[in-house]
């Protein structure tokens, strides 16, 4: 049975790091899908991305439903953990959704502040 692995002081821990990497590929995934969405113009793609679009709306909106809910403070994620480019990322405006940025950035901010250690052994453990 593998040791569970305690951050040191000052160092976060970081709960769910496996979720973490998920919530940066899918931020990831979605930007991708907002650039094609906008530099192809072909009405067969652009049913495919926003369909796409859609189901990223309504995951992000749960993430960040989940990340207010969970928050030490709801102020602080929504202002300095940019919870406002996550609230706006859900609306269903295209160029809103290159604010999904922010949504990588934060996931990354996560990660380093919690050490590369720290999250190999989370990710042992899920």
């Amino acid at each position: 049975m593998p040791t569970p692995v305690s951050p040191p002081a000052g160092r976060p821990a970081l709960a769910h790091p496996a979720y973490e990497l998920f919530a940066a590929a899918l931020s990831l995934l979605a930007i991708v899908n907002v650039v094609l969405y906008l530099l192809i113009p072909d009405p067969a793609l652009d049913t495919i991305l926003a369909v796409m679009n859609g189901l990223f709306s309504v995951i992000f909106l749960l993430d960040f439903l989940y990340r207010a809910r969970h928050a030490e403070s709801f102020g602080t994620y929504f202002v300095r953990g940019f919870g406002w480019a996550d609230l706006l990322s859900c609306l269903p405006v295209p160029q809103l959704k290159l604010l999904r940025l922010f949504r990588l950035y934060g996931v990354g901010r996560r990660l380093r502040a919690a050490g590369g250690t720290l999250t190999w052994a989370g990710l042992r453990r899920e």
